[in-house]
């Protein structure tokens, strides 16, 4: 059986659904022992734009370059977080939950990236198997920050 080629617009708009999980995977720190406060307090000022930036990501569903821009706006915006948790001293035996999820936001921000240039070019292979990649980076990050909000409550 043979199945038609979707356009760059059927994959954004099939992909863009990401942006939402990711703002919640990221943005969401429970609370914490008095130890914590001041990290989770940090992070939570550090992934706040995140909702601000993926809400307004929906507009990139169109492709071209008005896609692209959209997508670099949030590769930037995931810069920014990234540099602002780096800057965070997290609570005794969270660090290497902290270093988990920075590699993941770095890994994300690298494959928008690579979203922005295949919706701008319209290169649905490239735009799929990026999709892809960030479908799984957004799973380790979730992970990432499960077991960052479980490390910062102990």
């Amino acid at each position: 059986m043979k199945y038609a080629q979707a356009s760059p617009k059927e994959i954004m708009n099939k992909k863009l659904f990401i942006a939402p999980l990711l703002a919640l995977a990221i943005a969401a720190a429970g609370c914490g022992n008095s130890d914590s406060n001041e990290f989770i307090e940090g992070y939570n000022e550090a992934t706040a734009p995140l909702q601000e930036l993926t809400t307004n990501l929906g507009s990139a569903a169109g492709g071209g370059a008005g896609a692209q821009a959209k997508l670099n706006e949030l590769a930037d915006g995931l810069e920014d977080v990234k540099a602002k948790l780096a800057d965070l001293e997290p609570p005794d035996g969270a660090q290497d939950e902290l270093d988990a999820m920075l590699k993941a936001v770095d890994d994300m921000t690298g494959q928008v990236r690579d979203i922005a240039k295949s919706a701008k070019s319209g290169d649905v292979e490239a735009l799929t198997a990026a999709a892809t990649d960030l479908q799984t980076t957004a799973t380790a990050l979730g992970t990432a920050e499960t077991n960052l909000k479980a490390a910062v409550e102990d």
